[in-house]
């Protein structure tokens, strides 16, 4: 499990490449074991007033014993987004 300290490193890297990028969300994704998703945050970059969200995110590509289709993982993710599942 991730330690408050980790996720907030992972944050504010996200954040980063947020504003490298000029995306306004991000989702970092690991493998599910037990773990929930955190909820999005939003980040501010004061010198232009620029707000962006991040999140953590965790997904299982196994079902039993066999691996989950990439239709289904890529619509998985795209939910975590709160992105539209075509």
């Amino acid at each position: 499990k991730h330690s408050l300290c980790e996720e907030n490193n992972e944050l504010k890297q996200m954040f980063a490449y947020n504003l490298y990028g000029k995306s306004a969300k991000s989702l970092l994704l690991y493998p599910k074991l037990d773990q929930a998703d955190s909820s999005f945050g939003t980040y501010h970059y004061v010198s232009d007033e620029t707000t962006n969200q991040c999140k953590l995110g965790f997904v299982s590509a196994v079902r039993e014993n066999a691996l989950i289709p990439e239709k289904e993982l890529a619509e998985e993710v795209l939910k975590k987004l709160e992105l539209p599942v075509k």
